[in-house]
This record gives C-alpha cells, structure tokens and sequence, in this order.
C-alpha cells in the first residue's frame, strides 16, 4: 500500500478551534444526551504517541466531575508500535506541552526527575486504552462510538485509501455520532451518509440518526397516452466554436485542488510564479494547497510571500492566521486575522475563523459581532457556495448553523 510515512509529530490540544468545540458543545452535549445510562466510547485513530486522547481524557475529567461514575472508554489507536509504546508510559517533552494552559500542566503532569521530561498523572493515563492498530487492515476498537478523531492522519494516504478509511470511520459511529478530522481533509470526498456540521473554527461530521421506514404509497394511475406528434423539421446546422484557450497553471493547479490532490496542486501552482502577472495567484494557491496538505511551514513560507507581492491584500494574512490558530498562537493568530478583516471586511473565511479565536479566548461580545458580520453577508449568498475553508460546506449551511448559535439563549 503506497502511504506516506507519518512523522508523530503532535502536542497536547492541537487545534484550539477543534478543542474549544469539544469543550463548549459536543462533549457537553453528549453528556446530556447519555446522563440516562451513563455509558460513552471514543476513538482517537492515528493518536501518534498519545497526546490526542490524552487531551480528550484531561477534557473530559473538567466537564464531567463524576465521569467515574460512568462507562466510559477511549480507545487510542496507531500502527506504529513505537508510538503505542511511548504513549502508556504518558511521558512528554516540554515541546509536547507546548500552548498548554499551565493550570492543566501543573494538575495534570509531574516532572520526571534529571530528564527535563514530564509524565502525565496515573488517574488519566488509566482512562485510555492503546492499541497497536491500522486504520486500514485491523478491526476497529469495540464500538460504535459516540465520538471519533482522526486529525492530520488523512494527508498521509493517497485518495483511494482515504476513501476506504473513512467509510471504516463512519461504519464505527453510532447514529448520532461524531467525527473530527483535521481542516481539508475530506475536502471533496464522499462522506459515506455523513452530514456536515459547521461551526466557528471547524467543521463536524456526523452520522444520521436511524431514519423511520417510508409509507408505502398505493400505485399511481396509468399515464394517459398522448397521441404521436409529428416529426420535427431537423435543426439547422450549428457553428462549431473555437476550440477553448489552453490551460494555465492555475487553473491545473485549482482543478487538482479540487480533485483533493494537494501537494501536487502546490507544485503545479508554483509553475505559474514564472509569470509575473500570476504570482501572487499563485502563492496564495500554494499557501492553501499546502495547508491542506498539512505541510504548514511550506504553507507559512508561500503565505509571507504573497503577502510581500500585495502587502494590502487580505488572504495572506487570513492564511497566516489560520497557521498560526493551528500551532496554537492565539495571539499571534488573532492578530493575522484582525489585519484580514480591516482590509477586506467581507472577508467571510476570515470573519468566521477570527469568531472562533476571539470565542476561544472569552471574548464573548467581539465573537458574537463577528458571527453577526459573517451571517449578513452569507444572507447575502447564493445558497450552494461553497466557503472552501469549512471542507466543502455550503452558504445555507453555515447560515443555518450560524442562525441557530445567534439566537440560542446566552450564546455565543
């Protein structure tokens, strides 16, 4: 099988958007929507050497006081037995910990003495189970699930086989159930019966509850017969056009953007900085090709050149400060953003990306400005636009989820 060899690198609660959504809705929710028999199980496939899970777990003992109280299990799983290894002993470099809050480093963690290294605390150590498994060869843990994630594992696999491991994903849900995978992944995929879910700072996938048998419909009546008309006189000949002006590479590299081919998006992208008309199209095409790829330096490097070509052009920075909200720079991140909603205030990628940094941070009254922005200028879009950044989710979806946010009760 033709995969790219992961690297393990990954840290405690990548992803602020992605953690904030786990602390503020869908853990939450699921809690409430299984008080009555107290019963949960979770999934972290391709969990490297256990910081996924392990954050899920630190999660969990925050929101849910009693959770011994319940049957829960979180299943760590990933095909490198190294990994598996590393990740039951819970011993951690700082640069693991990197962003950590350090209320959670110093609850949860312990220093490891004469090593500079710090080992997480037995009680959640003891709540994941980790086993040495391939997401596309082993049975998965015992489910179904309530909640998977499977974060930056999917740029590793070529198309195919992320096809084939998605569908083993959303088999393993249970009605109702929820996947998290990193930004772009599933971008253009069949998503095997999942419907997607948009919120500020990330996209959800999830099952569909059982639907109800349909009403069989007694047979309709016969069409009525109408009689032969007579034949048609032939059209006349039609012109035939000139044949269409021969590709660039933008527009290659967009069609292999759309087809989910990233990296090679990206190379064919950088064949049309040769013109000096189209390189600043072409940078930013590299810098999103790149990020979706999840090579985020290259994605960096292309983002700050476009950015020097057109220093008063939003998406640069839009781009920068979605790097940086993924290595956990808040701050930094919130300032990129900001840069990109004063030059382009319809900007809406970056409108909706910087109300989940600013929601992150407490900032309750600026998020929900933003979110109000973002909704008047999706009330304004075509319904089946797609807002790329959200994985292929339409305007009328975002504008349902945004809607719905805006007028629930105390939030957002």
């Amino acid at each position: 099988m033709a995969r790219k060899q992961p690297v393990g690198e990954s840290y405690f609660f990548r992803d602020r958007g992605q953690m904030e959504l786990l602390r503020r809705v869908l853990l939450p929710g699921l809690f409430d929507e299984n008080r009555s028999q107290r019963s949960l199980r979770f999934w972290s496939a391709g969990c490297a050497q256990g910081q996924e899970p392990y954050s899920l777990a630190i999660l969990i003992d925050q929101l849910l006081p009693d959770h011994r109280h319940w049957a829960l299990r979180i299943h760590g799983t990933d095909a490198n037995p190294v990994f598996i290894d590393e990740a039951r002993r819970g011993i951690y470099s700082p640069w693991a910990l990197r962003g950590t809050d350090p209320e959670i480093w110093e609850r949860y963690f312990r220093a490891v003495p004469r090593s500079g290294n710090w080992q997480l605390v037995p009680e959640i150590r003891a709540m994941v189970e980790f086993a040495v498994a391939d997401l596309l060869e082993a049975p998965p843990p015992e489910g179904p699930f309530d909640l998977i994630l499977c974060r930056n594992v999917f740029i590793y696999f070529e198309p195919a086989d992320v096809a084939r491991g998605l569908a083993r994903l959303a088999g393993a849900l249970r009605p109702g159930g929820f996947l998290l995978t990193g930004h772009g992944e599933l971008h253009g995929l069949d998503l095997h019966g999942l419907r997607v879910e948009t919120y500020p700072g990330s996209v959800v996938y999830r099952r569909a509850p059982v639907a109800p048998p349909k009403k069989v419909r007694p047979p309709a009546k016969p069409p009525t017969v109408s009689p032969p008309r007579p034949p048609a006189k032939a059209p006349p000949p039609r012109r035939v056009p000139p044949p269409p002006p021969a590709a660039t590479p933008l527009d290659e590299a967009l069609a292999l953007y759309g087809k989910g081919r990233f990296r090679l998006a990206a190379r064919k992208a950088l064949e049309g900085t040769r013109d000096a008309a189209m390189r600043y199209q072409a940078e930013c095409l590299a810098a999103h090709a790149f990020m979706r790829a999840g090579d985020y330096d290259a994605a960096r490097q292309h983002a700050e050149v476009a950015a020097r070509i057109r220093p008063l052009e939003a998406e640069p920075y839009f781009l920068l400060g979605v790097l940086a909200d993924e290595a956990g720079d808040s701050a930094t991140a919130r300032g990129w953003l900001e840069k990109a909603v004063y030059l382009a205030p319809d900007h809406l990628p970056a409108l909706l990306v910087l109300a989940g940094v600013v929601g992150a941070t407490g900032d309750r009254a600026r998020e929900r400005r933003l979110l109000g922005a973002a909704k008047r200028l999706l009330d304004a879009t075509e319904d089946d636009t797609v807002i790329d950044v959200y994985d292929g989710a339409t305007a009328a979806q975002l504008r349902q989820s945004l809607g719905d946010r805006l007028e629930r009760p105390g939030g957002p």
